[in-house]
């Protein structure tokens, strides 16, 4: 799965919120903080933020939304299909969609992952 900048998944997360493809996000943390969210990119913000929300935009706040943060000096991003992911990532590729967007947040130990098709 190969690693990408920051400048082409700016780039795939504005198709996806352009295009209104939906998609999965799961974002994990070190305390065990698990989050898991079916549903469109409502916005990518100048803070270095993304938020997935189930209504798409405009948010509906009540009907669920995930943010997270893209941007930092650790951030690593990889993109690949189905057949590059490692194998602990899979089997959610499997359910959720054909490709993958991956933060990896080293600074924070934090992971947020989006699965989507086009």
């Amino acid at each position: 799965m190969p690693q990408i900048s920051l400048s082409d998944a700016d780039v795939l997360i504005s198709k996806l919120l352009t295009e209104r493809i939906p998609l999965h996000a799961h974002f994990t943390s070190p305390s065990g903080a698990e989050a898991r969210i079916s549903g469109f990119i409502d916005s990518k913000n100048t803070d270095g933020s993304v938020v997935v929300s189930t209504s798409g935009p405009p948010i509906v706040a009540d009907k669920g939304y995930v943010r997270f943060w893209i941007t930092g000096a650790e951030t690593s991003i990889w993109y690949g299909e189905k057949r590059e992911l490692p194998d602990n990532i899979k089997p959610l590729a499997d359910k959720f969609g054909e490709s993958a967007l991956v933060f990896i947040i080293s600074e924070f130990n934090e992971r947020a992952l989006l699965f989507f098709t086009i």
